[in-house]
């Protein structure tokens, strides 16, 4: 639980540094699909928002992502506790939702 505390913590001061393009989406996590294709995480909260100042209803992250086991312990915290999220998102390249930062509340 301590790691789980200090990630979050770690995943939250970074917020500050996010780009003008970000979106910021609070909810709680509704499902996580995890597959084997170049998105290896997608998130969905809960009555399905849109998070990334378009049509998409998912984020995702990333094996290959900086901090992918923390991130990825966190949202299974998250998921498993209904804490309420903020996901901070950025188009990639080819238009979809990717996380780039995680606050547990």
């Amino acid at each position: 639980m301590k790691s789980i505390i200090a990630a979050s913590l770690l995943l939250a001061s970074s917020v500050s540094t996010a780009a003008d393009d970000s979106y910021k989406v609070d909810g709680v996590i509704g499902a996580l699909h995890v597959g084997q294709s170049g998105q290896e995480v997608r998130i969905a909260l809960e009555n399905a928002p849109t998070l990334c100042g378009n049509t998409w209803t998912t984020a995702y992250i990333g094996a290959k992502d900086e901090n992918f086991d923390t991130y990825f312990d966190a949202l299974m915290a998250a998921k498993t506790g209904k804490l309420p999220v903020t996901l901070v998102t950025k188009k990639d390249a080819e238009g979809y939702c990717h996380l780039i930062y995680l606050i547990l509340k």
